[in-house]
């Protein structure tokens, strides 16, 4: 039998020189006859010497890569030998496992079962003959033998893209200006792979990060980042023409768009003469309490954050609210930048992370005047006031403004559309103590002026209310007397809140609104009271237990 010889030559700069040496054998095939890689300068020659084996006939990575219409490799389980460079570092612990691309671009996985990992590098030109498998629908080939045949200097930089799919699959990628969907995801120093989800605002994104990759080794990366990896698959039944991911291959794939320092609220809120604050358009990361809830509809963000001491500063993000219900008195990080909106100084923020601990966020403080040194911070004002004009209760989103008076002093309220205040039908026609944020809508330096209170929910309006007892009037509940079961009638649906209490005023229970009975029997007898609080007035109707 004839064996076939390829002598191969080439430079460095590429240029490859093929002579054939024919010799009688009778073995019929064997992998590799001489390999010499004698590495020098572009003048001096490298020669490889490599058996042609004819189960394993030539072919382009891309001819591989080729589909039919259900997303099946079209040459799949058959033996082919592809050359291509090598481009990311062994990505199993349990198999050695790297992307290789050639010139065009194209990329493919290949993997072989080993004990003992070759000494490859990215860079190192190698020459693939193996078995085209499919796992998930991304195509593989899972090495019989490979070998180094060179090197390359200049490695393809990464495509950009905004979406993965079919034509990324093995290609070398990157996503540009995104954050992690949900920092939990993150495993740092994990045993097995893992995947987080990240998001660009418009679109979402699956990472497949390898436990053996560096990348793995990484503390949770906050903020936005661009990040690189081949396109991948992860289809567990066909048609293979869904769930794309992206794969990076190391740490030096993730790139921080931004450097975050480290401030506290407080030096967040320092500000100049003119009240620009010091570290204004400085990408910063602070901790604090949520002391409000989230004052701005649909995928944003807008809500107080406060330290210890009562000092606060607005969280926005007009784009997303990263699906964050902002919840009072849960203690949070975010990252973002320092920004300035009419005067108010708030973070812009990039992401954001829920620590576990709950804490109490410091009650309002009451004052006399609105300035700089309560921005952002929760307030009461000293006297009760009243709306000057109800003509200026006309709900519009995002905000309406209604000035008030206590006579004396006249200011803004703002009312915010994702507030149960701003579902009143009517304005309030009666004198209230008020609390809320105070913010600023100041258009010029210096900023020091247009303070406004902004409520966060209706108990922040204390309205001096009238105590109707309904006891020979209409009823809030039958039977009456009790023995088990306390049925409530539908004209409490349009109060604030509902209370039992005992004949000392003990609150027993707070009762839901959308409750229809009361369950007495685990109540001992005696005299109850069952009280309903509105915008103006509150209700009253005694209840006996038997």
């Amino acid at each position: 039998m004839k064996k076939l010889y390829f002598s191969i030559f080439y430079f460095v700069s590429c240029s490859l020189f093929l002579t054939a040496q024919v010799e009688q054998k009778k073995e019929a095939s064997q992998d590799i006859i001489n390999f010499n890689n004698r590495v020098g300068n572009k003048n001096i020659i490298n020669e490889i010497d490599i058996l042609l084996d004819e189960n394993y006939p030539q072919y382009n990575i891309n001819d591989i890569l080729k589909t039919g219409l259900n997303g099946i490799a079209i040459e799949l389980n058959k033996k082919y030998e592809v050359k291509g460079y090598i481009y990311s570092d062994n990505l199993t612990s349990q198999k050695y496992s790297v992307y290789i691309m050639d010139k065009d671009t194209n990329g493919i996985l290949i993997e072989k079962d080993a004990t003992v990992f070759p000494n490859f590098k990215i860079g190192d030109e190698i020459v693939v003959r193996g078995i085209v498998s499919q796992f998930n629908g991304r195509i593989n080939i899972q090495v019989d033998t490979f070998f180094k045949t060179g090197i390359i200097n200049n490695l393809i930089k990464p495509m950009i893209v905004k979406v993965l799919d079919e034509s990324t699959e093995s290609k070398l990628v990157k996503i540009e200006k995104v954050h992690l969907k949900d920092v939990k995801q993150w495993v740092q120093n994990s045993t097995s792979p893992f995947k987080v989800t990240v998001s660009n605002n418009i679109r979402l994104f699956e990472i497949l990060i390898s436990e053996k990759s560096t990348l793995s080794k990484l503390p949770v990366p906050f903020g936005e980042f661009d990040i690189i990896g081949f396109g991948s698959q992860d289809d567990d039944s066909p048609p293979f023409l869904e769930n794309y991911i992206l794969v990076p291959r190391s740490a030096d794939d993730l790139i921080p768009r931004k450097i975050y320092e480290s401030l506290t609220i407080k030096e967040c809120r320092e500000n100049d003469i003119y009240g620009k604050p010091y570290n204004l358009n400085s990408n910063v990361k602070i901790s604090g309490i949520v002391s409000s809830p989230n004052f701005i509809a649909g995928k944003k963000l807008e809500f107080l954050l406060t330290n210890e001491d009562g000092e606060g500063i607005m969280i926005y993000n007009s784009t997303t609210n990263f699906n964050y219900n902002a919840t009072e008195k849960q203690q949070i990080t975010v990252w973002g930048t320092l920004k300035q909106l009419s005067g108010l100084t708030v973070v812009s923020i990039d992401t954001l992370f829920l620590d576990q601990n709950i804490k109490d966020y410091k009650s309002p403080q009451t004052i006399i005047e609105l300035n700089e040194g309560y921005e952002n911070t929760l307030v009461t004002w000293n006297n009760a006031v009243k709306i000057v004009n109800e003509q200026e209760w006309v709900k519009k989103s995002p905000f309406f403004d209604v000035q008030v008076t206590d006579g004396t002093s006249s200011f803004v309220m703002r009312i915010k559309e994702n507030t149960d205040i701003f579902n009143l039908s009517n304005p309030i026609n009666k004198t209230f103590k008020l609390s809320g944020v105070e913010i600023q809508n100041s258009n010029k330096l210096p900023y020091n002026t247009d303070y406004i209170i902004q409520p966060r929910y209706m108990s922040d309006l204390e309205i001096a209310n009238t105590l109707i007892d309904l006891n020979e009037q209409k009823k809030l509940a039958y039977p009456n007397p009790v023995e088990n079961s306390l049925n409530l009638i539908d004209y409490h649906h349009s109060s604030q809140n509902i209370q039992l209490t005992d004949n000392e005023g003990k609150i027993i229970m707070d009762i839901d609104q959308n409750k229809l009975n009361i369950d007495f029997s685990n109540l001992p007898s005696g005299t109850y009271f069952l009280k309903t609080n509105h915008i103006a007035e509150s209700f009253v109707q005694k209840i006996v237990k038997y």
